[in-house]
């Protein structure tokens, strides 16, 4: 996997049977150190000019996102076990739950995806079941991406 790649992050909250859905298209930078995935990539917030910057480390069974500026976060995700997590954001702070059911990675040269079905709570309540789905892609020379 080269350090330069394509991140797509797709997140489903399924909730009283609706489901809503989002997903972010940007550039990253992924390395891997001792037996640990790294993803660094920047993300926009609507309605502010300040990235978010995150920090995503996996490995068999565990997820740790950490989000830096706006959005201030740790969260880890571990398979069969309910993490908390303080979620600070512009508008105040939420205590996360997140019990993870499943981390499921698949890996090859050019491509890495990383998927994650969990519940979530809000300030100690269950709010959705979720999944969470990383695609990363080997970047290819040649092959332009913009943000606009």
């Amino acid at each position: 996997m080269t350090k330069d790649v394509l991140v797509s992050v797709c997140g489903i909250q399924s909730q009283d049977g609706e489901k809503d859905k989002t997903e972010a298209i940007t550039v990253g930078s992924y390395y891997k150190r001792n037996g640990s995935h790294y993803l660094l990539y920047e993300e926009m917030m609507e309605g502010f000019s300040e990235p978010v910057k995150n920090m995503v480390k996996f490995s068999e069974g565990q997820l740790n996102v950490q989000k830096r500026g706006l959005i201030t976060s740790i969260m880890t995700f571990e398979e069969k076990k309910k993490n908390l997590s303080n979620y600070v954001t512009p508008y105040g702070n939420i205590m996360v739950g997140i019990d993870a059911k499943n981390i499921h990675i698949e890996e090859d040269d050019e491509q890495i995806k990383v998927q994650v079905e969990y519940a979530m709570e809000v300030n100690y309540k269950h709010l959705a079941d979720c999944t969470l789905t990383i695609d990363i892609k080997a970047k290819r020379e040649g092959i332009t991406f913009s943000l606009s």
